[in-house]
């Protein structure tokens, strides 16, 4: 049984993260709508995403991919 709640948290931190590979700086609130999640789970997420240098956020407390997730896109980018 824990093996599947295991995939449900990768599962809803890859959704944030597909939300905020756009580009566009996202509130909580905001992507927890656009994600059909939770807010108080959302929040979580981005803390452990902006912790591993995944998501970054800005001072108006707005999300947006991090480090991390532009150097994956540079690298797909030179690949393909």
């Amino acid at each position: 049984m824990e093996e599947t709640s295991n995939v449900k948290v990768l599962e809803r931190g890859l959704i944030i993260l597909e939300t905020l590979s756009d580009g566009k700086p996202l509130g909580v609130n905001e992507i927890a709508k656009i994600c059909s999640l939770s807010p108080a789970t959302t929040f979580r997420l981005l803390r452990t995403l902006c912790a591993r240098g995944w998501v970054w956020q800005d001072k108006d407390e707005k999300y947006m991919a991090g480090v991390r997730m532009s150097y994956i896109n540079a690298q797909r980018s030179f690949l393909s």
